[in-house]
Formats: C-alpha cells, sequence, structure tokens
C-alpha cells in the first residue's frame, strides 16, 4: 500500500469510526430517553409519552429538537422569534431581530432576552406583541431596562390594542 492510500484509508476509518460511534450514542440515548425495559417479557417497551420530559430527544434525525405544548398545539422542532418594524410611515417593513431556540423556551422568555438587543440595535418607541409574549414579569424588566417609573417603551397586546404601561 503506498503512503497515500494507506493516509486514504486510515482517514476513512477514523470517518467511519466517528460516525458509528456518533449513531451509535444518538440511538442509545433515543432508547434510554423513550424506552424501557420490561424484565417480564424481556423486551423494550416505549415510555408513557406523558412521562417523557419536553428536552428528551424528540427525533433520531435531529438531536436538539425539543417538544412542548403550546395552548391545545403540540409542537416538536423550534421555535422561531422576530421582531419587525411595524409603522405606517415606512415605505417598507424590515426584520430587525430573530433568534432560533429550542422549542422548551417561552415567548416571555424570549421577548426578556431579546428586547435589550433590539432596543440597542434600533430606536424602537413601542413594542406590539400577543398574548403570549405578555406577563408582568415583562413590564417590569421593560421599566428596569429603560430606567423609568413608567415603562420607556409602551407595550401592546395585538388582539386587544390595549396598552401596558
Amino acid at each position: 500500500m503506498t503512503p497515500i492510500s494507506y493516509t486514504i484509508f486510515t482517514m476513512v476509518a477514523i470517518f467511519l469510526s466517528v460516525a458509528f460511534n456518533y449513531t451509535t450514542n444518538l440511538l442509545t440515548r433515543f432508547l434510554s430517553e423513550q424506552a424501557y425495559y420490561d424484565e417480564k417479557t424481556k423486551k423494550l417497551k416505549a415510555k408513557d409519552s406523558k412521562s417523557i420530559p419536553s428536552d428528551f430527544l424528540q427525533s433520531a434525525y435531529d438531536e436538539d429538537a425539543t417538544y412542548r405544548k403550546k395552548g391545545n398545539k403540540a409542537e416538536s422542532g423550534y421555535v422561531l422569534n422576530l421582531s419587525e418594524t411595524c409603522s405606517k410611515e415606512n415605505p417598507f417593513q424590515l426584520i430587525t431581530d430573530y433568534t432560533v431556540e429550542k422549542n422548551i423556551k417561552s415567548d416571555v422568555e424570549l421577548l426578556k432576552e431579546r428586547l435589550p438587543i433590539v432596543k440597542q440595535n434600533t430606536e424602537c418607541q413601542e413594542v406590539y406583541v400577543d398574548g403570549g409574549y405578555y406577563s408582568e414579569e415583562v413590564v417590569q424588566i421593560v421599566k428596569v431596562f429603560f430606567k423609568r417609573k413608567r415603562c420607556g417603551i409602551p407595550l401592546y397586546r395585538l388582539k386587544r390594542q390595549e396598552a401596558y404601561f
């Protein structure tokens, strides 16, 4: 075998070993999180779905995908959060911020993390959110963030157009 052939052979062997170990580890994780061994039948059995935490492996193809119920809807995968301009005076609207997170992160958590970044990168004067983003905790964070007795930017829930200061 030539030195180049030996090098290629070694690299392929290492790659296959790593790929096999990754697949084996993923399969082991999946089985340990989604199944249990029944001593009576000597077989693996699926765990009851209610006993599987949302951050356990949801997909053999994507080990970071998570599960949650939002309202009455079950969702698996990721959550995407977008911020955009929404002024009638603008000739067009722009996405000003985005983040992709595991699906177990709530809308309130996303807003708490991203609002300072949006404020730093834009000159936003108002924030409009749907009901999933609103909480008293968010209002307090906005007040502290803008160092005022009232929120530095009004926080509106879209469905009722109520202002929260």
